[in-house]
């Protein structure tokens, strides 16, 4: 068992070739592609805005934020007493 085993494993295994490529030579994803029909920049740009608070988030400015987020702002400081560093990381503003 010991000389099949060792005969086995004395073998030296053969190279893989490794080819490189660039990107030209994988195909670009279109808007048929996925079910959403939106570019792979524009999934990116809306899976890093609802993400939570990290070190890269981007802040909104105020006139960026629909009007329904404003009241939701105002509602939470003024009636749910949370304060106001917590409403900003919350909705990715400055406080």
């Amino acid at each position: 068992m010991k000389a099949e085993n060792y005969e086995h494993y004395k073998a030296v295994p053969k190279k893989k070739s490794v080819s490189v490529s660039s990107r030209r030579s994988v195909p670009h994803s279109k808007r048929e592609d996925n079910p959403e029909h939106l570019l792979e920049l524009q999934i990116r740009n809306r899976a890093r805005s609802q993400a939570g608070v990290t070190a890269k988030y981007k802040k909104r400015h105020r006139k960026e934020l629909p009007a329904a987020t404003r009241d939701a702002i105002v509602k939470m400081y003024l009636d749910d007493h949370v304060f106001q560093r917590d409403v900003a990381k919350y909705f990715k503003i400055s406080p």
